[in-house]
C-alpha cells in the first residue's frame, strides 16, 4: 500500500497519495515513515494544516532528520512563487539601474560582457560558476570568464559617474578579505566607512550584517538586513541575511518566513532552502515535558502547537491550526507587498535611530545568547519592517528561567508565533505599522528629480566622443564587445575581421569570437547610447537602413541596383554552391543576409579590368551558410531570375549593377503546339545521352547539380522555361561565352535547338 502511495506522489497524483497514506495509517497503526509520506502528500496538494499535523506526530514517533523536510520547503516555495505580481519588486530607478550587476545588484565592479551582450561584475561570474546567464538563460557552453577582459568601456562610465561608490567598493574589498581571514571586527570597520561613502548601498548592509552574525551581534546584524531589505526589495541575499540574525536569535518563526522570502526571489539558493528545513526542523521538534502532570497527556506538545495555543484569546487546538494555508500564504504575499514597497529608505532610518535611543535607555543589558525573551521583544519592531509588532504578556516575561530548554519554550510561546500567526492568518489579522513621516514620497516624483540631476552629472562626465566608434568614427550602432574588453559597430568589426582575425584596437587574436559569429549587441552600451543621444541615435539609424535599403537593392521593382559576384555562370532553380574566402565577397554576403533579400546576382569576367564582366547573369539565393572558424564560408545557393545589366558600379570592394530582370516570352496557338513537340522530343534525347554515361560520371554530376528534374506537362509554365534544360546546360562541356549567350535568350524555342546542336557535338566526339 505504502508503494502505491509513493508511487502516486512520484507521478504528483498527491490527493490519492494523501488516501493511501491515511488508510495505511488507520489500518496499520503510525509509522514514521507513513507520516511524512502522509505530510509530504498534503503539503502538496496545499493543506498546509494537515501537513504540518502530520509532520508533528512524525517527530514525536522518533528522530526525523531536517533533509526529510525537502518537500515541504519545495512545496512551500512554489506556493509562494506562483503569482509573480505580489513578488516583491524594487521602485525602479532606471538611470542607475542601467549600471547595476543583475547578479549582486550593485554597481558594475570590473564588468565583463558575455557572449549574449549582457554584462555582470567579474567576481559575480567567478563566484557563480554557471554556464547560464542569469538575465537571459542562455547557455555558453565555452565560456571562460578567465579569456575575458573588462568592458573598457563601461568601466570608464563606471569610474566617472559612480566615482563615490566605486570608493567605497575598494573599501568593501579590503573588508571581504578581512572577512576571509576571519578578522570580522576589522571588516565591520571598514564596511561602516564603506557606507558612509554609500549609504545606500544595499550590498554593504548586507555584507556587514554577514560580520556583525559572525561576531555574534545578532541585533545588529538583523537592523543591517532590514536595511539592506528596505534598499533591495527583490534581492533574495537580504532576506537570507535577515533570516540568519532571526535564526540565531531563536526567533525561528520569524526566521522561517525570512527564508520563504528568500528562496521565492531565488528557488536555487541550496544554502537557504537547507537552512529553512532546518528552521522548521527546531519549530516542530516536540518540547520537553515541562511538569509531571504532561505525562497523563497523550500528546507532547511542539513549539509549533505551543505557541499556538499559548496566544492571547486563542483556545488550545490540538494541531489544527491555520498556519500556511493557500489563503493565509497570499495573504502573506500581499502583505509583504505592501510593506516592502511602501516603505521609504528616510522611514526606515528615522525608526531605526528612535529605537536604537530606546534600546540604550531601557534595562535590557544582558547579552543576546544568554538573554531570554525580554530583550528580543523590547525590539520587535528594530527587527521587522516587514512584520507587524504584537504585544507581549510581562507577567510571562518575569516567569522565564535561564535554562536552554526553559529558555527554548518561552521563546517558542512568546508573542514572536502571534506576530506570525497574526501576519499569515484571515481570521487574525495583525495591526499595521505607520511610519513617524506619514505616507512616503511619490516614487514617481522622486525618480524624475534624480533623473533630472542623473543626466545632468552624466552629460557634464561623458561626451559623445566617448561613444564613437574607433573604426567609422561615428556614433556606436549596435555595439559588439569583443573579449579584449572594446566596443565597436557590430558591422564594422565584422568587416574588419574579414581582413583580420586580431582586435583593431589592441591587436589580440579575435579568431574564437569569429568562429562563434557572435550577433548579440551589448545591452548597456545600446541603451546609454538610445537614452542619452536620442537624436544622434536617431540619425545614425536612418543612415543604417539607408545602407540596409541600398544594400537590398529594392529587389521588387523592375531596374534594381544589385551586388555583383564576378565567379561562374549560374542558372535558374539550379544549385550552386559557392566557397567564400574573399575579403570583399564575405562581406557582400552578409550584407545580403543582413538586409534580408539573401541574394545577389553572378556573371563571369569578360576580360581582367575589374568592371569588365558579361552583360548577362542569373540572381543567386542563400539557402544557407556554414562559416569556418577564420571567417570564409561555405554558401548553399540556388539559383533565381535571369538579369540584363544596364550599368556597373562598384561599392565596399565589390561590383555592383543596375540591372533589368528578364523573363522567356510566351507563345500561343500553333507556335506553343510546335514548342511542345520540340520539348518532348529533347527531353528524350537527352534522357537516353545521360543514361549512356558511366557510373562514376553520373556520381560526379548528381553530387554537384542533383538528380535530373522531370518535365512539366507544359514547357511555358516556368518564367524562365522548365528546369531540366537549365539542369542539362549545367552539365554538359559549354564554355562560358556560350553559356552567357544561351542565358540570355528569351526564347524557350531558341533555346532548345542551341541545346541540340550542342548535344549532337558532345555525342559526335564521344
Amino acid at each position: 500500500m505504502v508503494d502505491l502511495a509513493k508511487e502516486a506522489f512520484n507521478t504528483h497524483n498527491y490527493d490519492l497519495a494523501a488516501e493511501i497514506y491515511e488508510r495505511s495509517i488507520k489500518d496499520r497503526g503510525p509509522n514514521i515513515e507513513v507520516f511524512l509520506g502522509l505530510a509530504d502528500s498534503l503539503a502538496g496538494t496545499g493543506d498546509f494544516s494537515k501537513a504540518f499535523t502530520a509532520y508533528t506526530q512524525a517527530l514525536r514517533l522518533g528522530s526525523v532528520t531536517p533533509e526529510r523536510l525537502k518537500h515541504l520547503v519545495s512545496f512551500l516555495v512554489d506556493m509562494m512563487g506562483k503569482n509573480d505580481k505580489l513578488m516583491p519588486q524594487a521602485a525602479k530607478d532606471v538611470d542607475r539601474d542601467l549600471f547595476r550587476c543583475h547578479l549582486c545588484m550593485g554597481f558594475f565592479v570590473n564588468p565583463l560582457t558575455i557572449p549574449c551582450g549582457h554584462t555582470f561584475c567579474r567576481k559575480c561570474l567567478e563566484k557563480r560558476q554557471s554556464k547560464q546567464c542569469k538575465k537571459c538563460d542562455e547557455t555558453h557552453h565555452f565560456l571562460n570568464i578567465r579569456s575575458i577582459k573588462n568592458n573598457i568601456l563601461i568601466s570608464k562610465m563606471i569610474d566617472l559617474l559612480f566615482s563615490t561608490e566605486m570608493n567605497a567598493s575598494r573599501l568593501k574589498e579590503q573588508a571581504n578579505c578581512a572577512i576571509k581571514t576571519r578578522k570580522f571586527k576589522e571588516a565591520a570597520d571598514i564596511y561602516t566607512q564603506a557606507l558612509e561613502h554609500a549609504p545606500n548601498d544595499h550590498v554593504l548592509a548586507s555584507n556587514r550584517a554577514h560580520a556583525y552574525i559572525s561576531m555574534g551581534m545578532f541585533k545588529e546584524a538583523l537592523a543591517d538586513a532590514d536595511k539592506a531589505i528596505a534598499l533591495k526589495p527583490d534581492w533574495p541575499k537580504g532576506y537570507y541575511r535577515r533570516a540568519t540574525a532571526l535564526s540565531e536569535m531563536f526567533r525561528l518563526q520569524e526566521a522561517s518566513l525570512a527564508y520563504l522570502q528568500c528562496l521565492t526571489l531565488d528557488p536555487s539558493a541550496d544554502t537557504a532552502r537547507n537552512c529553512l528545513a532546518k528552521t522548521l526542523h527546531k519549530v516542530l521538534q516536540p518540547l520537553p515535558q515541562e511538569h509531571i502532570k504532561l505525562s497523563e497527556l497523550n500528546l507532547n506538545p511542539t513549539h509549533f502547537t505551543s505557541s499556538y495555543s499559548t496566544t492571547e484569546g486563542a483556545t488550545a487546538e490540538p494541531l489544527g491550526t491555520n498556519i500556511f494555508t493557500k489563503e493565509t500564504l497570499e495573504q502573506l504575499k500581499l502583505k509583504l507587498k505592501e510593506k516592502i514597497l511602501q516603505s521609504s529608505y528616510a522611514e526606515l532610518v528615522e525608526n531605526q535611530e528612535s529605537k536604537n535611543t530606546s534600546q540604550n535607555e531601557s534595562a535590557c543589558s544582558q547579552d543576546a545568547e544568554t538573554t531570554p525573551s525580554k530583550c528580543e521583544t523590547d525590539n520587535q519592531s528594530e527587527h521587522s519592517p516587514i512584520l507587524p509588532k504584537c504585544s507581549h504578556s510581562p507577567s510571562e516575561e518575569s516567569k522565564v528561567p535561564n535554562s536552554p530548554q526553559r529558555r527554548k519554550r518561552n521563546i517558542s510561546e512568546n508573542s514572536d508565533y502571534r506576530r506570525v500567526s497574526d501576519l499569515v492568518s484571515p481570521t487574525r489579522p495583525g495591526p499595521s505599522k505607520k511610519g513617524k513621516q506619514g505616507s512616503p514620497p511619490s516614487p514617481t516624483t522622486s525618480r524624475r528629480g534624480s533623473t533630472t540631476t542623473f543626466e545632468t552629472k552624466f552629460h557634464k562626465c561623458l561626451t559623445k566622443d566617448d561613444f564613437e566608434c574607433g573604426l567609422c568614427f561615428r556614433l556606436l550602432y549596435e555595439p559588439v564587445t569583443t573579449p579584449c574588453g572594446h566596443v565597436f559597430c557590430k558591422q564594422c568589426l565584422d568587416r574588419c575581421l574579414d581582413h583580420n582575425t586580431s582586435c583593431p584596437a589592441c591587436r589580440s587574436c579575435l579568431a574564437e569570437y569569429l568562429a562563434a559569429r557572435r550577433d548579440s549587441t551589448t545591452e548597456v552600451v545600446n541603451e546609454v547610447v538610445q537614452k542619452y543621444y536620442p537624436e544622434e541615435y536617431a540619425e545614425r539609424k536612418e543612415v543604417f537602413e539607408a545602407e540596409m535599403l541600398e544594400y537590398a537593392g529594392l529587389v521588387e521593382e523592375e531596374k534594381v541596383k544589385i551586388p555583383i559576384f564576378v565567379c561562374t555562370v549560374s542558372y535558374p532553380k539550379i544549385p550552386c554552391p559557392l566557397h567564400i574566402f574573399e575579403p570583399r565577397y564575405r562581406l557582400m554576403v552578409r550584407q545580403a543576409m543582413e538586409a534580408g533579400t539573401r541574394q545577389f546576382g553572378m556573371t563571369v569576367a569578360n576580360g581582367p579590368e575589374e568592371d569588365d564582366f558579361a552583360d548577362f547573369g542569373c540572381m543567386l539565393e542563400i539557402r544557407d551558410v556554414q562559416f569556418f572558424p577564420d571567417g570564409r564560408s561555405v554558401v548553399d545557393c540556388i539559383g533565381g531570375r535571369r538579369f540584363h545589366v544596364k550599368s556597373k558600379g562598384m561599392r565596399d570592394g565589390y561590383n555592383t549593377a543596375e540591372v533589368e530582370f528578364i523573363q522567356d516570352i510566351k507563345v500561343q496557338g500553333p507556335e506553343a503546339e510546335e514548342l511542345k513537340k520540340i520539348h518532348d522530343k529533347m527531353y528524350v534525347e537527352v534522357k537516353k545521352w545521360i543514361s549512356s554515361l558511366s557510373a562514376r560520371q553520373m556520381a560526379q554530376i548528381t553530387s554537384h547539380f542533383g538528380t535530373m528534374p522531370e518535365p512539366d506537362n507544359d514547357p511555358q509554365l516556368l518564367d524562365n522555361g522548365p528546369t531540366w534544360a537549365w539542369w542539362i546546360l549545367g552539365v554538359l562541356p559549354l564554355n562560358p561565352a556560350a553559356q552567357i549567350k544561351i542565358l540570355a535568350m528569351q526564347s524557350l524555342k531558341e533555346r532548345l535547338l542551341a541545346m541540340r546542336k550542342i548535344l549532337k557535338c558532345v555525342k559526335e566526339k564521344q
